[in-house]
């Protein structure tokens, strides 16, 4: 990735191995990225469900679903941002990017880059190290 080039990614193909995948990373992990509809998820629980695992590690959905309907939903739910899977790999990019930028700013910047009001901004902090439902990122 050129975004993180050193990132070791683990990909996970169902949220009972993505939970699986995030209770043995922890805090080690740096970024999320979780498609909504990925096998075993039902609505936003895959995004409840994560979070609840690891608070501090951002999560990003990447997915079809309707933006203006989903952003809301799965920023309540504990998200950072929201992207269509139709966006641009450079948007795609820069929101990792930016995404990954927790880890040494405040995550309020960071939401407000993607979408997000400052408000729905907890203190996040993370490592170097994701997971998606079929891609994640660790070191």
């Amino acid at each position: 990735s050129r975004i993180a080039p050193d990132a070791d990614v683990v990909e996970a193909g169902t949220l009972d191995r993505a939970g699986a995948v995030v209770r043995e990373a922890g805090e080690d992990l740096a970024l999320i990225l979780l498609d909504l509809n990925m096998p075993g998820a039902v609505g936003y629980s895959a995004v409840a469900l994560l979070h609840a695992e690891v608070p501090a590690v951002p999560i990003l959905v990447i997915s079809s679903a309707d933006l203006a309907a989903a952003r809301p939903q799965v920023a309540r739910f504990g998200a950072v941002g929201f992207l269509g899977k139709d966006e641009s790999l450079q948007t795609i990019e820069t929101a990792i990017g930016a995404a990954l930028a927790v880890i040494a700013g405040p995550l309020g910047l960071v939401m407000s880059r993607m979408g997000f009001g400052a408000e729905r901004a907890p203190g996040h902090g993370a490592t170097a190290h994701g997971v998606d439902e079929h891609r994640g990122v660790t070191d």
